[in-house]
């Protein structure tokens, strides 16, 4: 049985928007990873690689989520 995707398109988009921002991947990963649903650091690589494909957030969206 095949897995769903862990990650929205949104959260993809805050992950492509943090990369871009200078952040490093692990620090990205921090960010996402939790208790109830554990993201592997390969998703990150694979997001800042592009072979996960989503549309990059604005820093707006950024800011916001960073203030969380």
């Amino acid at each position: 049985m095949a897995k769903g995707r862990n990650m929205s398109d949104r959260e993809v988009g805050l992950v492509r928007a943090m990369l871009a921002k200078g952040m490093k991947n692990d620090q990205v990963h921090f960010y996402f990873n939790r208790a109830d649903r554990l993201i592997s650091s390969g998703r990150i690589a694979q997001i800042k690689n592009g072979s996960q494909a989503g549309r990059i957030a604005s820093d707006y969206q950024v800011a916001r989520t960073e203030g969380r």
